[in-house]
């Protein structure tokens, strides 16, 4: 589900198809995270301790300025990247709501081709400030929202906002502090309301939704504040 694009500079990706997943050894992590990581020692493999990758397929591709690699849904893989100044873009496409899991090659034989300006992009990144890469999509978060009216179509908004803080406001310190619920209560337009309907939620604009999980999702050291920071053994 990723579009690579290569401005300057070469790469040599090592791709291996999701259904031959169970013969790499993967480390362990977190269900709700969304990427993957090998324990292998990729410049000096043990084969005997991991000896089913011996056998593993894969396919290689070399990459130089000016190409573009697709890379399919749940695909390993593997990059090096050479020269003084390698310069790539990717694009990911959703994994859950937008784009398919098996690649349609339809249309490319004779392609039509769009603008990338003309592309609606849910999260993009100006190369400046805080990286945007995995927070989660505004169409799932909604969709994770309209939930908790569990199959009714209108509450008080007194309750949802109740709801709200028992299940979508995490217990973390930095998040109770009142600014929190009061983003909640802004991008959902909820305030001087009786009642809110899912029609209502529907409405939104994506921003409303954006805003909200770029105040809980963004990590900290993808931070413009961390770009640079130097990290002592004692903070550490």
């Amino acid at each position: 589900n990723i579009l690579n694009c290569l401005l300057n500079g070469t790469k040599n990706w090592i791709l291996i198809s999701p259904k031959h997943e169970y013969m790499v050894p993967l480390a362990r992590e977190p269900t709700m995270d969304g990427g993957g990581f090998s324990v292998l020692k990729v410049d000096k493999i043990d084969l005997i301790q991991f000896s089913k990758f011996k056998d593993c397929p894969y396919h290689y591709a070399n990459v130089s300025a000016g190409d573009c690699l697709y890379v399919p849904y749940g695909e390993l893989h593997h990059v090096r990247s050479f020269g003084d100044k390698n310069v790539a873009v990717s694009f990911l496409f959703s994994r859950t709501k937008t784009h398919l899991k098996k690649f349609n090659n339809d249309g490319c034989q004779k392609p039509t081709f769009k603008n990338l300006a003309d592309v609606n992009v849910d999260w993009d990144f100006d190369g400046l400030t805080s990286l945007t890469m995995g927070l989660q999509e505004p169409k799932h978060y909604k969709e994770t929202i309209m939930l908790l009216f569990n199959g009714k179509t209108k509450m008080t908004t007194k309750r949802f906002i109740n709801i709200l803080k028992e299940d979508m406001i995490p217990d973390e310190p930095r998040f109770q502090d009142g600014e929190t619920l009061q983003l909640f209560i802004d991008s959902l337009q909820l305030k001087d309301k009786k009642f809110i309907t899912l029609d209502d939620l529907e409405a939104l604009p994506s921003q409303s939704w954006k805003n909200i999980i770029k105040h809980l999702e963004t990590d900290p050291v993808n931070t413009l504040e961390y770009e640079y920071k130097l990290f002592s053994k004692e903070i550490i």
